[in-house]
């Protein structure tokens, strides 16, 4: 299977270099597509560890702890990562989906407003 295969090549890409937090970023983000969130997990916040200022890492994480019930702490990863990276749109997507979890679907309609306007230029393969 290919997101199999995907694992397997991130994972070897960060043991020939443990220093390359895209790499962690990608594994966590195939991790998070395979539906095992806590190496996901463990994987974004390696990634973090080595890059504060990844944003697509703190969506991935915040799209963990979403999945996980804490919309709480995953609109803090999501805020965090628009933050650090204002045309990310999974951050908008993530942090309306999040409101939409607290309840407030008056800021989950303006984060989807804003995840339309950015999702035209969004990169590929980011979360």
């Amino acid at each position: 299977d290919r997101l199999e295969e995907a694992i397997q090549a991130y994972q070897r890409a960060v043991e020939l270099d443990e220093g390359y937090a895209r790499a962690w970023t990608n594994l966590g983000t195939a991790h998070l597509m395979a539906g095992e969130r806590e190496a996901a997990s463990n994987s974004f916040l390696r990634a973090l560890a080595l890059a504060p200022g990844a944003a697509d890492a703190h969506s991935g994480l915040g799209y963990v702890h979403l999945y996980e019930g804490d919309a709480a702490t995953a609109l803090r990863h999501f805020k965090e990562a628009v933050k650090l990276d204002s045309v990310l749109a999974g951050g908008y997507y993530g942090q309306a989906m999040a409101f939409s979890a607290l309840g407030d679907s008056a800021r989950a309609k303006q984060q989807i407003r804003l995840f339309q306007r950015h999702a035209a230029g969004q990169r590929p393969g980011t979360p």
